[in-house]
């Protein structure tokens, strides 16, 4: 006769199992930490749902049925592989895995090389594959898995995803060094009059810090905008053009060249986050990448981003953004 498994306890095949292994009702107990009396009412049931004995009593232990024997072998590898399924597979940085992680253009210049660096280091097996994140469709990405972790300035993401603060940041003035603007310390007038290089993507009429200035009721006169960093040192170089950057990415220009000025304004901290999909969040690989995230940013003396890099380090990052 079939069996109605719909109605089957899992934990009747446990008992049976133990039953099976050490042939006592009380050895069963003790492994399965129930009382004697449990281990008798499950092994009831069991029998009742299978037709059969399964164990019979004699003064030397539980001597197993012919039927018991029959399916003693398969409910133990369905239990094994019962397990095998729920338990959680340790991650292991030395096999071959490639994490998926979308950087703004900052932290892929700020963060992306140490973290290139400590991952090549630990783990040389383990490739990062690097797009750039656009906030327009990081949510669809993540919900997707077609990236791990989104890495940047992103707004609100809505519960099902989580974050962790990587850096703080506030944005400076650049120019270059002689420009007529470092002669005095930097006033809101003479920011606002300056003709400025705006960092903006090509799909955008007005960017953050446009709208970190409105706040002050200040609107910057924007004579050029590009989206690629290398660009900013041969333009501020050869113009009158000011540039307002954060002050990590500032940090990464030629310093012989450049003059960096805090802004006339108060202003908020800027803050660089990992976000992923909270749902992935128990996932031994993510734990992993987030923790080498965390350490390449942690403050000095821990080993991390500090805001001074040599100019071959930031050679190295002009080819990969």
């Amino acid at each position: 006769m079939p069996v109605n498994t719909s109605r089957l306890d899992l934990r009747l095949l446990l008992v049976f199992s133990a039953v099976m292994e050490e042939r006592s009702v009380s050895k069963a107990a003790h492994r399965l930490g129930l009382t004697q009396s449990a281990i008798s009412n499950a092994l009831n049931r069991l029998r009742t749902s299978l037709e059969d004995r399964l164990f019979v009593p004699t003064s030397t232990g539980m001597i197993p049925t012919a039927r018991a024997l029959e399916i003693a072998g398969p409910i133990e590898d369905g239990l094994e592989l019962i397990r095998n399924a729920l338990e959680t597979k340790p991650f292991d940085p030395a096999g071959p895995w490639t994490f998926n992680l979308a950087f703004s253009d900052q932290a892929s210049t700020v963060i992306l090389p140490p973290l290139l660096g400590a991952v090549s280091r630990e783990t040389p097996q383990i490739r990062l594959q690097c797009s750039t994140k656009k906030n327009s469709s990081v949510r669809d990405q993540l919900d997707s898995g077609d990236i791990d972790v989104a890495i940047g300035i992103i707004p609100d993401l809505g519960r099902r995803f989580s974050r962790r603060v990587l850096l703080q940041d506030r944005y400076v003035c650049v120019t270059r060094r002689d420009h007529r603007l470092t002669h005095a310390p930097l006033t809101p007038g003479a920011f606002a009059s300056a003709e400025h290089l705006a960092m903006r993507t090509t799909t955008e009429s007005s960017g953050r810090m446009d709208a970190m200035l409105s706040q002050w009721g200040v609107t910057r006169k924007v004579a050029l905008s590009v989206n690629q960093l290398t660009a900013v040192p041969a333009l501020l170089s050869s113009t009158e053009l000011v540039v307002c950057l954060p002050g990590s990415l500032a940090a990464l220009l030629p310093s012989a060249d450049i003059a960096i000025q805090p802004l006339p304004f108060a202003q908020a901290t800027v803050q660089i986050v990992a976000a992923w999909s909270t749902c992935r969040t128990s996932q031994p690989a993510l734990k992993w990448i987030l923790g080498r995230l965390a350490d390449v940013c942690a403050p000095e003396p821990a080993r991390g981003v500090t805001q001074q890099r040599s100019r071959a380090q930031h050679a190295d990052v002009a080819q990969l953004v």
